[in-house]
């Protein structure tokens, strides 16, 4: 039972700022960090069940685009700020990435540029309240709710194929082997949930949605872990905001 519960006990620590101990962090293997993906998307709703309250408590007193950026503020805190530290991680790797392409150069020499890369955060910022200013009056809360969940979705993906080029590689030791079978186990549980969530919440047109954000990261992921460099986990900041706007967006013209 102790186990089962330190799966998801685990999947909070690294998502949000409900941290354990420090003791209990140093003692998790690789492999007990992949199976506890399987509860990134109930953490999701977790955080997204804080943000609908936020957004409750605010939006009868506020103008909603100030509600909206209140929400994605609670976001970022609720959530360690861990996927922004991310992005900007990305960026530091990205500069320090070797490549001969000319145009990978020129973007280089763009983003050495500090004010440049803070210019890029604040204009994702704004992507996403103002993808949350377009969802529809009626559906609101319920995309508040899983917005988060979408995005740890996202996470998940990343998480396991990082995973699996490892297996393939053989880069882990004795005790942190994961086999296939447990990836797919991991990945199917996250799945089920985010399945649920978005059917119970958003209809069949949210079916829609998270399958059209599975194919989309899943081709993104594809494509990036096809090139030599390797971004690891920072890019999990990345992954992370790209899959929450691809949920705005789609639910802008879907729902």
């Amino acid at each position: 039972m102790n186990n089962l519960l330190s799966l998801p006990a685990l999947a909070f620590h690294e998502l949000t700022l409900f941290e354990s101990n420090s003791t209990y962090r140093k003692t998790t293997s690789y492999r007990q960090s992949i199976l506890a993906t399987a509860f990134y998307p109930l953490v999701g709703l977790f955080l997204g069940v804080l943000l609908v309250l936020i957004h409750k408590s605010i939006d009868s007193v506020l103008p909603e685009n100030i509600a909206d950026l209140f929400v994605i503020t609670g976001m970022a805190v609720f959530s360690n700020g861990k996927h922004l530290v991310g992005l900007v991680s990305t960026f530091q790797k990205f500069l320090t990435w070797k490549s001969t392409k000319s145009s990978w150069k020129f973007l280089r020499k763009v983003f050495k540029t500090p004010p440049l890369v803070g210019i890029t955060v604040i204009a994702i910022l704004w992507l996403w309240v103002y993808g949350l200013s377009l969802a529809p009056f009626n559906l609101k809360n319920q995309i508040i709710l899983v917005i988060p969940i979408a995005c740890n979705w996202g996470v998940v993906l990343f998480t396991l194929d990082n995973a699996r080029k490892l297996i393939a590689k053989n880069n882990l030791e004795n005790d942190e082997i994961v086999s296939g079978k447990e990836c797919f186990s991991t990945l199917a549980l996250a799945f089920a949930f985010t399945f649920a969530c978005f059917g119970f919440l958003l209809k069949l047109n949210g079916i829609l949605i998270l399958l059209i954000i599975t194919i989309s990261l899943t081709l993104i992921i594809k494509a990036t872990s096809e090139q030599k460099h390797d971004f690891s986990k920072p890019a999990l900041g990345v992954v992370h905001e790209l899959s929450g706007i691809i949920f705005l967006f789609l639910a802008y013209c879907l729902l």
